[in-house]
């Protein structure tokens, strides 16, 4: 069995109110009857409920790197309660599991899953063959979405946002948005659909302009998305080709759902590596109608700076597990990457746990970036991309943070780096994060304000033309100090 420890018996559990009346469970005594395999590779017992009879709860090893949690209650969160009650009590109380058999359901279970597993080896050692008939088929759909969407624009357009009525809206919510779900485009679908409540908001608000504005930004997106999106697909289309890596990040921009293989099979995956986070936040997607947990990683053997994202939509909150902080370096065998810009999407299944020693925090210090130059520049050019994430990430090595006073006789902080240049430090204004200029004030002593490592949020502010870097975690010699949170 791997070494617990219980900040990874917490990361493992539901949610924080799940790891705590896990805890509880455990302090009253609940958890009874308890066994451990030969192999030491399956705990089970039983919680007492409020029922007759007990629950039955396990936590499953036979794949170290991936847990799995087992128990007769019926409450649909995984893990629930009690299994995370079961591997914090072992963790306790290690010497209170006796031998046992492995339980016949349990074993069961094991088989169903190698079954699956050799099914997956066979399907990777013959992988199917692509449909190049069907995904053509498929493409010539889609360019029949866009054009309804076009279509769309141009009308709003036409009329003007302002004369739009409230029934031509809600009949284009009711009719167009569904219409758009036959196409295959499910970013456009959300995109109309977020651009049509914004237009109802301003004809139930007295201040439209605001809202106008948005939608004409989301309009002026929608539009350079259609024109790179339509080209490519007719250029995949007479050529008779599915997707690749050259058009791989047009189709996620598009809304197109990865397969983990597919990834895989297009190249992009990293094996054998360690992950350390350096932030970690929530925030809520009014497009995606979700709740969105966010990490930012950096791997020891690359510069980059990766980030995970955990979407939970607001009707399956109460079923999909949220993420944490993850304060313990991750070792995984390997993570595939989705395409894109900065801070591209990384996922993996399957990691093990491995403290943060003051070795590992040197070797993240390492990849920070130390030309404010060249960082300035890979900055601007990706917001200047109308497609592109607006607030991309970077770990850059500071000589010294600086404080100034503004032509607002306010104090202001800066970075410098060896060569005079400088990036401004505020809060973002529209990146969903909460503020940390405050916290840094606070949490920074005087040691970490010459020669360390910033993990910064960049944002430019169009109303007072500039670009700014909000700080999200501060890498010193010797530990991250995490600002949000």
């Amino acid at each position: 069995m791997i070494k617990l420890t219980e900040e990874y018996i917490k990361s493992t559990a539901f949610n924080d109110s799940a790891f705590t009346n896990a805890k509880k469970l455990v302090n009253s005594g609940k958890i009874v009857n308890t066994y451990i395999t030969k192999e030491q590779d399956l705990i089970f017992g039983e919680c007492l409920g409020s029922g007759k009879s007990n629950y039955k709860t396990s936590v499953d090893f036979v794949s170290p790197n991936e847990p799995i949690f087992r128990c007769s209650c019926p409450s649909r969160q995984i893990p629930c309660k009690h299994a995370t009650a079961l591997l914090y009590h072992y963790f306790l109380h290690t010497d209170a599991f006796e031998q046992g058999e492995i339980p016949e359901d349990v074993l069961s279970k094991r088989e169903k899953i190698e079954k699956r597993a050799e099914k997956k080896k066979e399907e990777v050692a013959k992988p199917k063959k692509v449909n190049v008939t069907a995904f053509v088929k498929k493409m010539k759909q889609q360019l029949e979405g866009i054009k309804l969407v076009e279509n769309f624009i141009q009308e709003c357009l036409n009329t003007g946002f302002a004369s739009i009525p409230m029934t031509q809206i809600k009949s284009y919510k009711k009719e167009l948005v569904k219409e758009l779900g036959n196409y295959y485009i499910p970013s456009y679908q959300a995109k109309v659909e977020v651009i049509l409540d914004r237009l109802e908001e301003a004809a139930l608000n007295e201040e439209k302009d605001i809202y106008y504005r948005e939608v004409l930004n989301d309009i002026t997106k929608l539009q350079a998305l259609i024109e790179k999106s339509k080209k490519m697909l007719q250029e995949s289309i007479e050529a008779k080709k599915t997707v690749d890596q050259d058009s791989a990040d047009l189709f996620t921009k598009m809304g197109y759902v990865w397969k983990l293989d597919e990834l895989k099979k297009l190249g992009f995956i990293k094996e054998n590596r360690q992950l350390v986070q350096l932030a970690f936040y929530t925030y809520e997607d009014l497009e995606e109608k979700a709740l969105v947990d966010v990490g930012y990683y950096i791997d020891l053997e690359e510069a980059p700076v990766y980030k995970t994202l955990n979407i939970r939509p607001y009707k399956l909150l109460k079923r999909l597990k949220a993420e944490d902080t993850q304060v313990e370096m991750l070792e995984t065998n390997e993570y595939v990457i989705y395409p894109g810009e900065m801070n591209k999407r990384i996922r993996w299944e399957g990691s093990e746990t491995v403290p943060v020693t003051q070795k590992i925090i040197e070797k993240v210090r390492e990849k920070a970036q130390k030309n404010f130059k060249h960082i300035l520049k890979e900055v601007k050019d990706q917001i200047k991309d109308p497609l592109a994430y607006k607030h991309p990430v970077v770990l850059v090595s500071y000589e010294a943070l600086i404080q100034y006073i503004g032509e607002d006789n306010k104090i202001h902080y800066a970075l410098k780096d060896a060569e005079g240049e400088t990036i401004l430090l505020e809060d973002t204004k529209k990146a969903h994060i909460q503020d940390t200029l405050l916290a840094m004030k606070f949490i920074l002593q005087e040691e970490d304000l010459m020669n360390q490592v910033m993990l910064g949020m960049f944002e430019y502010q169009e109303d007072k033309n500039k670009l700014v870097m909000q700080p999200l975690s501060v890498i010193t010699e010797t530990e991250i100090k995490r600002l949000l949170g």
